[in-house]
């Protein structure tokens, strides 16, 4: 991750050190001194000239500094804070305050445009925090690391590598504080609002430390290029500023060991001889398995002697968790190969250790260097890893030093403790943010970047888990209610036929399991699926997507990490469980081309850190059904004759929040091309069917406003009356994934009685030459708690008159193509008579009108809709108290010419 300064960019270290040691504070104004420059850098003090920045050169108040697009400097404050500054920078010290008696004082720079790196020193461990101010953002650090990216048109990334924390104020006031070393917060232009914080990739922060640590060749006019020995006689490396490297080093090393108290005696491991062998056998898999290009097996060493202040490893025993073997990197298939589990793993001095069954595997927390040791040789591995903040999770990446082509990745921690799993008199809901695979590099979860992890425009939920009040993550055996987990994905991209879309919908919850290896007590694992489909453009074929989800198990028969609370664990596409020991299941994720049928493989093992939840994991949880209805298209084939058709008709939603259960039930027609398409009625069933036991795994129900649900056992559906023989199907209200490029930021409507979102997936039915397979790609539903019959009777005796405005939104078959379209929606409706007006506007470029009608104490209405060659109907209920509320669906056809469809969902509030 972070590394040393190149020698190339040590330049006059010894200088350096001696001004540091000597400066005064305010009289001269002098506050520091350039211990690290490459050529092209200038600095101008405040009513002084431009001048060429040399190695020892005093820094004062006021002064700015520049740098070329080959410029690079490192400035060393008399705090002994740093400052490192990368190319095409500019920065000013606006002001410095500095008392070396007590410590104190106050700081406060300026940049406008560059890639910056600050050390904190003493002033900002101080009450006050250090401020950098930028034309975006004023950035606050109390003690701690960050690198900062400014470009020239106002985009701020701020990502934070250790200490206390760091806030990053927007012009607008808002403000984000980040916590989590590896994490980031960006800021997209003037007035924009900082992002929430989420975790830095890696290759951006390789970017940054790149433009930061110099080049090859560059010497800033020194006569004399130092020496490592002459910079070590320096002393500048014993300064937080001097050695980046060491401080985050004994950072990870805090964060991982905790002070050790006078009745702990330190241990130390000799791991060549503590190799795991949990089932008593002479060979385990080996994490080296396709490593290749073995050297001379080396025994490896033990971990570092433990310090005064850290013991070996952290109180609660050892770190225990999984790798996976050394494979061929592979952006389409992942890790395919069963995880490899280990414990006695320990840490010491920021340098991890673990035996990897025969293997030993040591890992430098802070350097990103690893080494894997082998009965057959050894390799140097370069690592990516990333710590929690309390130290207690950790995972890696890892390439093959000498072929970066060979990766693996591992992961582990301390096994989460009694407090994780006491259960709570009140209902919580935690969030964990799912990070890429190190392998598929993908952003969405559960999928490879080329069936929709790269797709602009997404929206990735965090995992939620629900823990019902009582119950807790037990580590014993408990029945009945379960924790619920729910994380959804969408991606919109584009317009039209060259739209890209995706939606993938996972569920699950927490059970216990007895059979693993190493389990000697029943313990908790997160068990799930994963149901989506993903559509390249509107003319190609979709590709349905389905996946087991299992956290990875350890050697210890445990999943979850942390301390008092579940910090992180790992998801990988295994199933749960074995019917005769509770094992896990091995198993991979699949990806179906529906015209084909073609399947591919593939596999993932990705963290999941615990975040702060959104503030809609905070909605109550109530025993209500919701009902409304639904839109969309859908292909049907039947002895490889493929039909598009539309479909609208009614969704019912039931939640039981003491059992944490969602019911849900979608019944419809195709109201235009029965005929052709074959399809009289359909029936899909999602989540909880009551009378049927199992786990659960197909709901989501984390609170009334935060849900989805995948479908119920598979004869529980059925098209024209007959039962399916098989159903990938998928629902999830749009609380889940908020951004939808195709809408306002509204959404479908600003309101709070109605609920939208979206449907799809797969249903076969019959067999030989009645077979026939029914494929819906992303769908639209609306329901809520629709208006009593006795304040429509209320407004009917007023005469009243009510006018509604929201939005629209579907799903298009146009000639061959199939894509995502909105539009605008506006209602009038008269009480007194019943009667309305309706229209949907530059909906897919088209608009269609027409009058509704309803009927008395009835929430219900419908009517026809017509347009520039179409025809259609609309149907919809009113929704909350006094009719606030209205939403339902529509669909049109052409006329005549070229054949298109298109159907969706509508809503909009009273005004």
């Amino acid at each position: 991750m972070l590394s040393p300064a190149p020698r190339s960019l040590w330049l006059g270290a010894a200088v350096a050190a001696a001004l540091l040691a000597t400066a005064q504070p305010a009289a001269a104004q002098r506050v520091g001194v350039s211990s690290a420059v490459n050529p092209a850098t200038t600095g101008q003090p405040p009513g002084g000239t431009v001048k060429t920045l040399l190695v020892g050169e005093n820094i004062v108040f006021n002064e700015h500094i520049n740098t070329g697009s080959d410029g690079q400097t490192q400035l060393l404050f008399v705090d002994e804070s740093a400052m490192s500054i990368g190319p095409n920078s500019d920065m000013t010290i606006d002001e410095f305050v500095y008392n070396p008696k007590t410590g104190t004082g106050t700081a406060a720079l300026s940049a406008t445009r560059g890639v910056f790196r600050y050390v904190g020193g003493k002033l900002s461990k101080g009450e006050t925090p250090v401020t950098i101010k930028t034309p975006v953002a004023t950035i606050g650090i109390r003690g701690g690391v960050f690198v900062m990216s400014l470009d020239p048109s106002g985009n701020l990334d701020v990502v934070f590598l250790y200490g206390n924390g760091l806030t990053i104020t927007g012009l607008n006031g808002i403000s984000q504080t980040i916590t989590r070393p590896g994490f980031a917060v960006t800021v997209n232009g003037r007035g924009a609002s900082p992002s929430s914080p989420t975790h830095a990739a890696s290759g951006t922060l390789t970017s940054f430390i790149t433009q930061l640590d110099g080049h090859n060749g560059g010497s800033g006019g020194a006569t004399q290029v130092p020496t490592d020995s002459t910079v070590t006689n320096s002393g500048v490396t014993q300064t937080v500023s001097g050695n980046i490297n060491a401080s985050v080093q004994s950072a990870i090393q805090t964060q991982l060991g905790q002070t050790q108290t006078q009745n702990q005696t330190p241990t130390t491991n000799n791991v060549a001889q503590n190799n795991l062998n949990t089932t008593g056998s002479q060979s385990q898999p080996q994490i080296a398995a396709a490593a290749g290009g073995n050297t001379t097996p080396q025994t490896p060493p033990p971990p570092p002697p433990p310090t005064n202040t850290v013991p070996a490893v952290p109180p609660g025993g050892p770190l225990a968790g999984a790798t996976t073997q050394v494979v061929t990197a592979n952006r389409q298939s992942g890790f395919t190969t069963p995880l490899v589990p280990y414990s006695g793993g320990s840490v010491s001095n920021g340098v991890f250790i673990a035996p990897i069954g025969d293997d030993t595997l040591s890992v430098s927390l802070a350097q990103g260097t690893a080494t894997l040791y082998t009965p057959s040789g050894n390799f140097t591995l370069n690592a990516s890893p990333v710590v929690n903040s309390d130290g207690t999770f950790f995972y890696s990446g890892f390439s093959v030093a000498n072929d970066p082509t060979k990766i693996a990745f591992g992961y582990g921690g301390l096994p989460a403790g009694a407090g994780a799993y006491t259960p709570s008199p009140n209902a919580t809901v935690k969030a964990f943010q799912i990070q890429p695979d190190f392998a598929l590099g993908s952003p969405v979860p559960f999928v490879p970047n080329q069936i929709g992890g790269q797709i602009p425009n997404r929206s990735v939920s965090p995992l939620y888990l629900a823990i019902p009040a009582g119950t807790g993550l037990s580590n014993g055996s408990f029945q009945g209610t379960k924790p619920a987990i729910l994380q959804a994905s969408l991606a919109i991209d584009g317009i039209g036929a060259d739209q890209t879309s995706a939606l993938v919908v996972a569920t699950g919850n927490v059970i216990v399991t007895t059979g693993n290896p190493g389990q000697t007590t029943p313990q908790p694992v997160l068990t799930g699926a994963a149901e989506g489909s993903y559509r390249s453009n509107g003319t190609t074929p979709q590709t349905l997507i389905n996946t087991s989800l299992l956290t990875g198990i350890d050697a210890t028969g445990n999943s979850f990490y942390g301390n008092n609370n579940v910090e992180g664990f790992v998801v990988t596409p295994n199933g749960c469980c074995s019917s005769t020991d509770g094992s896990q299941i091995p198993q991979l994720a699949t990806a179906t081309n529906t015209a084909t049928n073609a399947m591919t493989n593939y596999g993932f093992v990705q963290p999941a850190l615990a975040v702060q939840a959104p503030a809609v994991a905070s909605g109550p949880q109530t025993a209500q059904t919701l009902s409304g209805l639904v839109g969309g298209t859908m292909v049907g084939t039947v002895n490889g004759t493929s039909t598009p058709y539309a479909v609208i008709g009614g969704i019912a939603i039931t939640t039981n929040p003491a059992a944490m259960q969602i019911s849900s039930a979608i019944a419809g027609v195709d109201p235009f091309t029965s005929s052709q398409s074959g399809v009289s009625s359909f029936n899909y069933v999602y989540g909880f069917v009551p009378g049927q036991s199992g786990n659960m795994t197909n709901q989501g129900y984390i609170n009334d406003n935060l849900f989805g649900a995948l479908q119920a056992p598979a004869a529980n559906s059925n098209v024209n009356g007959n039962l399916a023989t098989n159903a990938n199907l998928y629902m999830v209200n749009a609380n889940a994934v908020p951004n939808n490029s195709l809408l306002p930021s509204t959404g479908l409507c600003v309101c709070q009685y109605l609920q939208w979102g979206y449907w799809g997936g797969e249903v076969d039915t019959g067999s030989g030459s009645t077979a026939r397979t029914d494929i819906a790609h992303i769908n639209t539903w609306v329901a809520g708690i629709q208006t009593p019959a006795a304040d429509i009777g209320n407004l009917t005796s007023m005469s009243a008159t009510a006018n509604f405005t929201g939005n629209a939104i579907g799903t298009v078959s146009n000639n061959g193509a199939s894509y995502l379209a909105s539009g605008t929606f506006a209602e009038t409706y008269h009480f007194g008579n019943f009667t309305g007006n309706l229209s949907i506007n530059n909906f897919d470029g088209k608009s269609v009108s027409g009058s509704i009608a309803g009927g008395p104490r009835s929430p219900a209405y419908a009517g026809s809709l017509s347009g520039s060659n179409l025809t259609g109907a609309a149907a919809g209920f009113f929704f909350g108290p006094n009719a606030a509320e209205t939403g339902g669906s529509f669909a049109v056809k052409s006329i005549s010419g070229l054949p298109y469809q298109a159907a969706g969902v509508f809503g909009g509030a009273k005004h």
